[in-house]
């Protein structure tokens, strides 16, 4: 009999969990079905109140008790739940299937407020197993309160339509993801701003949703000068990263905390050179001057120069967009990691 997988999630969107999540949506494996759940599902009955009113929030109780009775119904065999929305439902879920086997799945280093901590913790209290994107988000956010139960998956999703090396085409930065003060686009205006002094041609795209910093990235742009070098593109299917990506030369990401930071790793993987900050695991896999530039926030006017040093010699450039490429050539994929950790959770 195939082990009934589900994936619990706030909602579909640009997010490192949600897109990983998604490369599972049409496993084809004997022995496993697989099933995505959100708490709002934006397409679905389960996004409407009975009388046809649509539920736009995840916050909003009629949408949880849907997305737990359509839990509840498709008995589960292991229960997979990620970001913190998540976790009072999950919670629920396993007391009401208690058999159930609750997987907590953590995606950062550090809660995003007081509340994602509170509900983690008590998740963790209850769950058979906890996963994480990388090492410093188990180690910083469970540390010993697992005893043996910490797994950590690879967040290298599938490799289709990857390039593997990128040839110099300016100083063209990219960035996608969700728009939050975290992500520190308001530190990579301010690079940006400092590239420009340099390189009046270098130019900056942003893709991504609105999570309540678009306002203040506009502001900046005005107050910075930059309308003719940074651009607000939107939202991007990560389907369209492949088709992006040779547009430009460095993936800029100056975040504030991270976990895995899945984002970088999906840049590596289309051969653009990260210029990014080193928190969370981002520290472990990018090596400046190797495949990366790494940035301290404090001192931009450094990484402005060791970024012109780099442009400025020839083939360096193609050099460390190779090695970003080569970093996870050879890593485990998403769907074969989380696969293989059900199968070993069901076992015990």
């Amino acid at each position: 009999m195939a082990i009934k997988v589900m994936h619990l999630l706030p909602k579909d969107t640009l997010g490192g969990a949600e897109t990983a999540a998604r490369s599972m949506r049409d496993l084809r494996r004997p022995g496993f079905s697989f099933r995505l759940q959100y708490i709002v599902e934006t397409t679905s009955v389960a996004s409407r109140g009975s009388r046809g009113i649509h539920i736009a929030r995840v916050n909003n109780p009629l949408a949880h008790l849907v997305a737990l009775y359509r839990i509840v119904v498709a008995h589960p065999d292991v229960l997979i739940a990620s970001l913190w929305p998540s976790m009072l439902l999950a919670m629920f879920a396993k007391v009401l299937r208690p058999r159930m086997k609750l997987v907590v799945f953590l995606h950062s280093a550090l809660p995003a407020h007081a509340l994602d901590n509170l509900l983690t913790l008590l998740a963790l209290k209850i769950c058979d197993e906890v996963w994480a994107d990388s090492p410093k988000t188990l180690e910083s956010r469970v540390g010993q309160r697992t005893a043996g139960r910490g797994r950590v998956i690879s967040f290298v999703v599938a490799r289709t339509g990857v390039r593997s090396v990128s040839q110099y085409g300016g100083p063209r930065f990219v960035f996608w993801g969700r728009l939050t003060h975290d992500k520190g686009i308001d530190v990579a205006l301010k690079f940006i701003c400092l590239m420009q002094a340099k390189y009046p041609n270098a130019k900056f795209d942003i893709w991504g949703p609105d999570k309540g910093e678009r306002a203040n990235i506009e502001e900046q742009v005005k107050e910075l000068g930059l309308e003719g070098a940074v651009r607000l593109m939107g939202e991007l299917d990560r389907s369209e990263i492949s088709t992006i990506a040779p547009e430009y030369s460095f993936y800029l990401q100056l975040s504030r905390r991270e976990g895995m930071a899945m984002s970088v790793v999906e840049a590596m993987q289309q051969g653009l050179v990260p210029v990014v900050t080193a928190v969370g695991q981002i520290g472990s896999y990018c090596k400046s001057g190797v495949n990366s530039l790494i940035v301290d926030p404090e001192s931009l006017g450094k990484a402005v120069e060791e970024l012109d040093n780099l442009i400025q010699i020839p083939g360096r450039f193609e050099e460390l967009s190779a090695s970003a490429f080569t970093t996870w050539a050879d890593a485990k994929e998403y769907r074969e990691d989380v696969l293989d950790n059900t199968a070993k959770l069901m076992q015990r």
